[in-house]
Parts: C-alpha cells; sequence; structure tokens
C-alpha cells in the first residue's frame, strides 16, 4: 500500500535492513532486526510501541551489536494503524543532524540501497 505521506518528504527512503538495531533510549525499547524504512529526514519503524505525537526522544542505530553507533535526536511525527495504513508502527522525524551524522547515515541509506534492497521515493 502506497503511503499517504508521500507527497510530504522531502528525502528518498530505503527498507531498513533487518541487521539494524534501533534503540529508542528515553523510553528504553530496543528494535532488534527492525522492519520499515529510513531517509535523511527521518524513518518509520514497524512497531507496537505507542508514543504521544510530538515526543521528542534519541534514537540509537548501530549496523549489528558492538559495531559503530548513530545517535539522532527525533520526534515522533504520527503513529500509524493497521486500520488506517495497512502497517503500524511509529514516524519518526530527525530533529537535527550534526554533519558527521549526516555522513554516517547517507553511508548507510547508500550502503542498504546497493546491497539489492529496494529503495522507495517518498
Amino acid at each position: 500500500m502506497q503511503s499517504p505521506y508521500k507527497k510530504k518528504r522531502r528525502f528518498a527512503r530505503v527498507q531498513l535492513s533487518k541487521q539494524l538495531r534501533i534503540r529508542l533510549r528515553d523510553v528504553n525499547e530496543l528494535i532488534d532486526r527492525c522492519e520499515g524504512d529510513i531517509g535523511l529526514g527521518g524513518m518509520f519503524l514497524k512497531t507496537r510501541v505507542n508514543l504521544p505525537i510530538g515526543t521528542q526522544l534519541s534514537v540509537s542505530i548501530e549496523l549489528s551489536e558492538g559495531t559503530n553507533t548513530l545517535e539522532i535526536s527525533a520526534r515522533v511525527l504520527r503513529l500509524d494503524t493497521t486500520e488506517a495504513t495497512g502497517r503500524e508502527g511509529i514516524a519518526f522525524e530527525f530533529e537535527e543532524l550534526p554533519p558527521a551524522s549526516e555522513i554516517w547515515l547517507r553511508n548507510l541509506i547508500e550502503q542498504i540501497r546497493t546491497s539489492g534492497k529496494s529503495s522507495k521515493s517518498f
């Protein structure tokens, strides 16, 4: 199902690699082998974690346990429910990406894109 938010996105998104680990630090939630998508402006995670829209939190992304970790400040943009969009999860908008973090994230996205994963432009 195509996302109703397609026209609002400024950056291309790629499907998240199931090798990634995402930690929502402020709610102490670890999403191992996560599903969803990610771009320079934000990400969507398939999860049943329920956070109020507007919640600000720190998100940690690591390629696998023990590797370099990217810490990003994010804000909950919306919650998707199965009935509304056909998928359940949380959309995050990245608040601020320092230059080094942006490079790390660009490299991650390119690595996912070239590893044969499909990308989608939203």
